[in-house]
């Protein structure tokens, strides 16, 4: 495994470079929002004009989600579209006509939720024959404006946002960006059909099982996301100049640097020393709202690392008179930690994360702990719960219905 430097802020010729990949797996998807654009004659109350394009446009989008202490993503679930942004442009990337999508009624240059999402979608007309590509862009983050018409495509799909930017103002991924892609067909009813999927991908966190040979109990002080993309383009591609990786001489609590302000609080990290995170029962440590999970949205790419900080931690008798201890061993230090640093998925590493999927895992606190955090020769991988949950795309072959505005 490759180490990185210690980084501390967004300066991209200071951060530290991330590793390979070396293999690709199918894991659950998070949510994912069904886009379908067919060119096509306009069926309806309004007639067409020779020379007119037009376009019929649905997304399909339902359910929510929740993040930290909130409940795990089902199967099936799916990001909820709050904005967006749909946009033609030609082969050579310029952009021809641009649309906001948003709550409201569709005219001019803005497409409602509520037409876009419904049953028979929304047909928008006066668009260049000669587009080849459509962009949409859902959930836009505070700070980024819509292109302007013969710019080219490619510098605001370039266009970065940040981590924050993967959930809304309470820590939900009901807000969660969105992208999708797809090509016009040249065929006589030209179409495109394309799925807009979360570029953020999210780790949930069960729970805690006690090694009950080693352990007889301890408290979760923190959970911290480590080595992660601080900010990734609209697309949701992401930079190894952008990742931050915190050392063994960083400090893992609230305020200890700066990703771990409070400011990203239930976004980055989860820190409370004095009342902990949770209740153990039994072997199990959870979360102290039952049902619920410790989750968060990350960019897709590079594997993040979990730092979960310990304290109040204590060794079963047995274990002690084993190993030939005449005290407590974990009784010396006031904390201890366990650094994740590898995702497992039927006995194979997870490469990277994949946008739009949820990695839910339970973590064993034993002899993995170690007395620093990211001490690299005490890494620790654990294995993933996935499924697979799949999207059916709405069939367009027939043209969708005309909406006059």
């Amino acid at each position: 495994m490759v180490k990185k430097a210690k980084y501390n802020g967004p300066d991209r010729a200071s951060a530290p470079q991330g590793r390979s990949v070396r293999s690709a797996l199918t894991v659950r998807i998070l949510s994912a929002i069904t886009v379908m654009a067919a060119l096509c004659s306009c069926i309806g109350e309004e007639p067409v004009q020779a020379g007119d394009e037009t376009v019929t446009v649905k997304v399909r989008s339902v359910g929510t989600g929740t993040r930290a202490e909130g409940a795990a993503v089902t199967d099936g679930q799916a990001a909820v579209l709050n904005d967006g942004l749909l946009i033609f442009s030609l082969a050579d990337g310029t952009i021809k006509r641009v649309f906001r999508v948003a709550p409201g009624i569709t005219g001019g240059d803005v497409i409602g939720i509520e037409d876009i999402t419904s049953t028979e979608g929304v047909t928008v007309k006066d668009i260049d024959e000669e587009c080849t590509t459509v962009d949409f862009f859902g959930n836009i983050p505070t700070g980024i404006t819509a292109p302007d018409d013969e710019t080219d495509i490619a510098l605001f799909r370039a266009a970065v946002q940040p981590v924050p930017a993967l959930a809304d103002g309470s820590g939900g991924v009901g807000t969660v960006g969105l992208y999708g892609r797809g090509s016009i067909t040249a065929t006589a009813q030209r179409r495109a059909d394309f799925t807009a999927a979360p570029i953020g991908a999210r780790l949930e966190i069960e729970k805690f099982v006690r090694d009950p040979n080693v352990i007889r109990t301890f408290e979760i002080d923190g959970i911290f996301i480590n080595n992660f993309y601080h900010r990734a383009a609209m697309t949701g591609s992401g930079d190894s100049a952008d990742i931050i990786y915190y050392g063994p001489n960083n400090l893992f609590e609230e305020n200890g640097e700066l990703y771990y302000a409070t400011a990203y609080k239930g976004t980055l990290f989860d820190y409370d020393a004095a009342s902990h995170l949770g209740n153990l029962a039994g072997n199990e440590y959870g979360p102290a709202t039952p049902g619920t999970v410790w989750a968060y949205n990350v960019f897709a790419g590079e594997v993040p690392h979990i730092v979960v900080r310990l304290s109040n931690v204590e060794a079963e008798p047995q274990y002690l008179i084993d190993k030939g201890y005449a005290t407590d061993p974990f009784q010396e230090r006031a904390s201890w930690y366990i650094t994740v640093t590898g995702l497992r998925y039927q006995n194979q590493l997870l490469p990277a994360l994949t946008g739009g999927e949820a990695y839910t895992m339970s973590i064993t606190v034993g002899e993995n702990l170690s007395t620093i955090p990211e001490p690299g020769d005490n890494d620790v991988e654990v294995d993933v719960k996935v499924n697979i949950v799949t999207w059916v795309p709405v069939d367009n072959s027939t043209g969708l219905p005309h909406l006059p505005w």
